[in-house]
């Protein structure tokens, strides 16, 4: 696949900004430059592990973290992706079943700020918070979201936009590698969290992100890099899931999903050269690869926020790298509204809104509408496993909000009833097969001979509701696991469906009078949360 920019060296490949530094200008890297990274990075890995080696990333959706998961698949190793958020313990698990040989990870150095009786909201409370922004100059101004407490005892607590002004601080803890050094004794590289330099120590087995460069000093051509071509089918990343319901599942992705979601991104919302594409997530969730393959793949420029969504400064970000396409979730929707934090900025050279992750707020997705010329919300919904989404919305079919148009690009699925039968849906008195996209491609059937035979049908204005069985062949979707059965968790037990063994997927799916959709919740949780893309 040849690159739509590959020639434009001077084409913007990342934009992106740190939490904190509203008022710089949005910081910019050439695809020139952004290979250029890749590639250094690429030769240090080379001069550090052996190949084939697992390595784990644990950070925040960086540009630093994006060139070094892109460089591990460059140089012929395997991206073990691990969220941030999570706890040592679950960290380790991730690191045993993958069997990491390293850990990419960042230091936060945490600077603590005591305000004493500080008044607002006619309340008043004793507050010590840490911010993880880096200050150039003293005074300085930004605004922090506080929670307060009373006599040590968290009574209530309420979020303020608050101007302070910081006349000093001090580092009063440093929250480095904490999480990581608990987790196993691996070699971890750290880079900074705030400036170019580590102020810790590290273990004698860790290098810092600037010795870990300096290992291609000698290099004769450091910024340039021999590819490592694989099979098809050799593994590059390990994504978890969720783990809600029992030890996460190690999900090995193949070349083939970045394949997929590149061409479903495309084929749904229209993702193309020119596009600004932002979607706050994280390299250890299923979506922040697929953000990072859309992008580069289809030639668009890939903008991250190196900080809280939540905040202001997110939207004015936004605002300021012209992002054109909006990835949220329908929780940072609804925050948004609630504190009124985009207010005055301008959002209306976005083209695109996209959900997943829960379920969608009408009301909510209104309001997002609004912010962009009434611009559509396509939601999406699939999983780890799948590499993308199978069920979503589409510029090419009318949408409603909070609903899906129909199934994404090359998948088939029906619902089933409370008895495995599949419901079917009535085009004319006749059932359409729907020949999976890839058999098409394989030859194995020609468009000519999709087949119309005669069934006992749900009409369409009749809704109906129950569990999703997908079509089996299904492009970009595992064929394996690495700790579990993966027959036993995707397929036995699950119906027959026109000679296909359907795949499992959980989720709980309603269909709505005139062919919308709407996820209701996910078999074997207690809350209505959904493993999405």
């Amino acid at each position: 696949m040849s690159h739509p920019r590959k020639q434009d060296n001077d084409s913007v490949a990342v934009v992106w900004r740190d939490e904190g530094c509203d008022d710089s200008s949005v910081n910019r890297m050439t695809l020139k430059e952004f290979r250029e990274q890749v590639m250094l990075v690429a030769n240090a890995l080379d001069a550090t592990f052996s190949k084939g080696d697992a390595i784990a990333i644990d950070m925040p959706m960086t540009v630093h973290a994006v060139i070094i998961y892109l460089a591990i698949v460059l140089a012929g190793f395997v991206v073990v992706s691990i969220a941030d958020s999570l706890a040592a313990r679950e960290i380790a698990t991730r690191l045993r079943v993958s069997n990491a040989k390293g850990i990419f990870t960042q230091n936060r150095e945490r600077l603590g700020i005591v305000c004493s009786e500080f008044s607002a909201s006619d309340k008043k409370f004793s507050i010590f918070f840490f911010v993880t922004v880096s200050f150039s100059t003293l005074p300085f101004t930004m605004e922090l979201k506080m929670v307060y407490d009373n006599m040590n005892k968290v009574q209530d607590s309420d979020r303020l936009n608050i101007p302070i002004i910081i006349e000093s601080f001090s580092t009063v803890g440093v929250a480095f590698l904490n999480k990581v050094v608990e987790a196993a004794p691996l070699k971890a590289i750290v880079l900074p969290g705030i400036g170019n330099n580590l102020s810790i120590k590290l273990r004698e087995q860790d290098l810092s992100w600037k010795d870990f460069l300096s290992s291609v000093d000698r290099h004769p051509r450091p910024i340039y890099y021999v590819l490592d071509y694989r099979p098809v089918d050799s593994i590059i990343n390990i994504l978890f899931s969720s783990g809600t319901t029992g030890e996460p599942k190690a999900i090995p992705w193949t070349q083939l999903p970045p394949i997929r979601c590149t061409a479903e991104i495309w084929a749904h919302i229209n993702l193309k050269v020119g596009d600004v594409f932002c979607w706050p997530t994280n390299l250890g969730w299923v979506m922040g690869p697929i953000l990072m393959f859309a992008c580069f793949l289809n030639g668009a420029t890939i903008a991250l926020y190196h900080g809280s969504p939540l905040g202001r400064g997110f939207g004015k970000f936004v605002q300021d790298a012209g992002v054109t396409v909006l990835g949220t979730v329908p929780s940072l929707v609804k925050a948004w509204k609630s504190a009124n934090g985009v207010d005055g900025l301008d959002w209306t050279k976005i083209r695109l809104f996209c959900s997943t992750g829960e379920a969608s707020n009408v009301d909510d997705d209104l309001w997002l509408s609004l912010k962009s010329y009434f611009n559509p919300v396509i939601e999406c919904c699939g999983g780890t496993e799948l590499g993308s989404s199978y069920i979503q919305g589409s510029l090419l079919q009318p949408q409603a909000f909070g609903t899906f148009s129909g199934a994404s690009m090359t998948t088939g699925f029906v619902i089933l009833d409370e008895h495995g039968i599949p419901y079917v849906r009535n085009f004319f008195g006749f059932d359409c097969i729907l020949f999976p996209f890839t058999k098409i491609l394989q030859s194995q059937v020609s468009l000519d001979h999709v087949m119309l035979v005669p069934v006992v049908t749900v009409p369409d204005d009749q809704p109906c509701v129950g569990e999703v069985g997908l079509f089996p062949l299904y492009l970009g979707a595992t064929d394996r696991l690495l700790n579990a059965d993966h027959d036993e968790v995707y397929f036995r037990g699950m119906p027959m469906y026109k000679g296909m063994q359907l795949r499992r997927h959980g989720d709980i799916t309603k269909r709505t009078v005139g062919g919308y959709y709407i996820h209701c919740t996910r078999q074997g949780l207690t809350t209505p949360s959904i493993l999405v893309v």
